[in-house]
């Protein structure tokens, strides 16, 4: 239980957590204009983290299409860019729109 609780306590510093002889027990603030910033503020620089995984993992799929350049056509290569660069797109943009929604649900009173 207490690696649990360890475990717990690491991933959000809002959180607070009682150990019972057999349970856990998180009580979370009441959401105050801090705690919503701090949320907020939290949700934002995961949103960041998430756009540059999917930059990362953009960037390692055009390097590996542009190392196939002498086993297919370049056009081949150039419809895989761009597939690249849709599906990077679209991840980005449901990013984007999570990132609002949540920044709306912290925003309501």
């Amino acid at each position: 239980m207490p690696d649990v609780k360890k475990a717990i306590e690491g991933t959000n510093a809002v959180y607070s957590v009682r150990e019972d002889v057999s349970s856990l027990e998180i009580s979370f603030p009441k959401m105050s204009k801090e705690t919503r910033a701090d949320l907020l503020k939290a949700t934002k620089k995961q949103a960041e983290q998430a756009r540059q995984h999917v930059r990362r993992v953009r960037q390692d799929a055009m390097n590996h299409a542009k190392k196939l350049k002498d086993a297919v056509s370049e056009d081949d290569v150039e419809v895989q860019k761009e597939r690249i660069q849709k599906a990077t797109d679209s991840a980005i943009a449901e990013i984007d729109k999570l990132l609002a929604a949540k920044e709306k649900d912290l925003n309501t009173v």
